[in-house]
């Protein structure tokens, strides 16, 4: 209440007769995470085409996640761009596995694979893979479903791109130390709440 005092000092008394129990709390933040994907969903309905980009990384606590971000874009070109999805990889991290979740993910907010038309990677192995990565059995899924695939743009993300252009243009020195920062605070253990 003490925020409340200071922020907004005539409306102490409206604060004062909410709830916030542990479970309340839960179910008001589930509430608006809910409230947040029907959103995404009835926008992503209009996209008339869509892009994603994948990146698989691994936590502190050796978890893989893939993240899926998405960029769709209307008849009127109204243009979203999202973070769809975060999915942790309990098990194993292959090319099957990702496109799973990539299918899910898709799946969920109604984004069909006839209107996907570029997917930009970070580069990894199980995601570029010749045979067995995701974007090899992306294009096999899309073949057996009888959709072309033959205008998807595949790409690399421009973050890394970035990264490989200042190593070939000796910048190195700049790029090590940025490196390191995110390196440090990957490393850093979390404070328990």
């Amino acid at each position: 209440m003490k925020a409340a005092e200071k922020l907004t000092p005539r409306s102490v008394h409206l604060y004062q007769k909410l709830s916030l129990s542990r479970p309340t709390v839960c179910e008001r933040i589930k509430e608006m995470g809910e409230d947040i994907e029907d959103n995404l969903k009835k926008r992503a309905e209009k996209f008339v085409n869509f892009s994603v980009c994948l990146d698989e990384t691994t936590d502190i606590k050796n978890t893989g996640q893939l993240a899926i971000f998405f960029r769709g874009v209307t008849s009127d070109f109204q243009i979203d761009e999202n973070l769809l999805s975060l999915e942790s990889m309990h098990e194993t991290t292959r090319g099957e596995d990702l496109l799973q979740k990539l299918l899910q993910a898709l799946g969920k907010f109604n984004l069909p694979l006839d209107t996907l038309c570029g997917v930009a990677t970070d580069g990894a192995p199980a995601i570029v893979g010749k045979h067995k990565g995701m974007v090899s059995l992306l294009k096999k899924e899309m073949d057996a479903r009888g959709i072309r695939h033959d205008t998807l743009v595949f790409f690399h993300c421009i973050v890394h791109q970035q990264s490989i252009c200042a190593k070939s243009v000796k910048f190195n020195h700049v790029v090590s130390v940025v490196t390191d920062c995110i390196n440090f605070f990957k490393k850093r253990k979390q404070p328990h709440i």
